[in-house]
């Protein structure tokens, strides 16, 4: 049952490209990539992969696929679409740094990614890729240290912490 409805979401994914190619509709682009996402989420969920980069990355891609498309389109969600798409590749690798035992290869995971999208933001010249790959490094750093950090004393954490503070209100 489950690899016809997959199949079905498929050709549902390509009629709403021909009628978005035939009326030329924003929503009907944006509708019709949508049913091929669900249904290539769907897809690896059939298959088995039960890894949560698998759906995490993919998706990802997406929001960020779409967040260029309106900023094409001169569309005030292209700067919300890149944040949700940084949201999505960001946070389950963090989380799974931080909470897991192979948590050092999730963090080079964010760590690559972190590069990879800095490396978009500054070849694209968008300066909100540039912010989610900063982000992504300063958090695979962070889960890395965060035992680290945690072992200092409380009054040199809050000392330091108010000094960086202090640097940069000035």
């Amino acid at each position: 049952l489950h690899i016809y409805t997959i199949i079905f979401g498929y050709f549902v994914g390509l009629l709403m490209v021909g009628q978005w190619y035939r009326t030329k509709e924003i929503r009907t682009a944006v509708f019709a990539s949508g049913i091929f996402m669900a249904t290539f989420l769907w897809h690896l969920y059939y298959l088995k992969f039960d890894n949560i980069q698998y759906y995490s990355i993919p998706l990802a891609l997406y929001f960020f696929g779409l967040g260029h498309f309106f900023k094409k389109q001169k569309s005030d969600s292209s700067d919300a679409m890149d944040i949700i798409a940084g949201g999505t590749l960001i946070l389950p690798t963090f989380l799974q740094a931080v909470g897991d035992l192979k948590g050092h290869w999730y963090a080079l995971l964010l760590g690559v990614e972190g590069i990879l999208v800095l490396f978009a933001g500054i070849s694209l010249g968008k300066n909100n890729y540039r912010y989610i790959g900063l982000l992504a490094l300063g958090l695979a750093v962070f889960s890395q240290t965060y035992d680290y950090i945690t072992s200092l004393p409380r009054w040199l954490v809050t000392g330091i912490a108010g000094l960086v503070f202090l640097g940069l209100a000035i």
